[in-house]
């Protein structure tokens, strides 16, 4: 059907697949049930990440662009400028999508953090940071960021104003926020941060994840899913005691959950493991 490849996850909008691709300078296509385009759109800014969809809104983030369409119009509401970012560890690129909010679109940039109004594309404001090198997560009134240099940065989410910034560890992965508490890879451990303050509740380092780590983490009830290039699966409770290692197929893509099954896609093949019992 295409040309050229899929650059990231796709979208799925009822009946819909929306698919980002290499084609010309960047392409979005969106696929219906029986396999037949509905509409195409030209995207600027070159390779696009994953498209982030809500209620009637698409935004999607490229190398050196963000552009919000309408999605059932089809057409761009507005599309920003952003520095062309840099290249991740061993050339891999982690997912630069945007956290959007009922208001605000939060875009990693290779030079900080941006918060643009959601309606108009105008910018809020722009913390200044090392590259944040994935998509933030946003809860409860902050924002955290995983940047390429300084771990995870929390930010006022109307502000920008750093609130609290983590030692020097490599974060390539949206953390995840949960009853206070902060979750995310540094290096080859697991860590817990109190999410007011940013102080290390617990760290899981032996065996730790067992490389590095792109895919993001998966809260499942009180246990947290994660993958690296040394481990299919790891699972930690949320007290951080270890539950489980799977020595299958390393991956640098994030896991698929459902119903008490972990799906693991790796280059050449995909397998399943149960979550009760890897």
């Amino acid at each position: 059907m295409f040309e050229t490849g899929i650059t990231a996850t796709p979208a799925i909008a009822g009946d819909t697949i929306v698919l980002p691709t290499f084609e010309g300078n960047g392409m979005l296509y969106a696929v219906g049930s029986d396999g037949d385009i509905d509409w195409q759109c030209d995207l600027p800014g070159g390779r696009p990440f994953a498209p982030v969809l809500s209620d009637d809104d698409l935004f999607i983030k490229s190398r050196s662009a963000v552009t919000a369409l309408s999605y059932q119009q089809q057409t761009v509401e507005w599309s920003v400028d952003t520095p062309r970012y840099p290249a991740t560890s061993g050339g891999r690129w982690a997912d630069l999508s945007p956290a959007v909010t009922e208001d605000h679109v939060y875009v990693p940039r290779k030079d900080g953090l941006q918060c643009l109004e959601r309606a108009t594309g105008d910018e809020i404001w722009h913390e200044r940071t090392d590259p944040v090198a994935t998509t933030p997560a946003v809860a409860d009134g902050k924002v955290y960021a995983p940047t390429i240099g300084d771990g995870v940065v929390a930010m006022d989410a109307d502000t920008g104003t750093i609130e609290w910034t983590t030692e020097t560890f490599e974060c390539w992965t949206t953390p995840v926020v949960d009853d206070g508490v902060v979750y995310t890879p540094a290096r080859f451990d697991l860590v817990a941060l109190d999410a007011d303050s940013g102080d290390e509740q617990w760290r899981y380092t032996d065996p730790g994840l067992g490389g590095r780590s792109y895919t993001n983490l998966t809260l499942v009830d009180d246990l947290l899913v994660a993958g690296s290039t040394g481990y299919a699966v790891v699972t930690v409770s949320t007290d951080g005691t270890v539950q489980a290692i799977a020595d299958g197929s390393s991956t640098e893509f994030s896991h698929v959950i459902e119903d008490g099954t972990v799906y693991v896609a790796t280059c050449d093949g995909i397998s399943a493991y149960s979550l009760e019992s890897e």
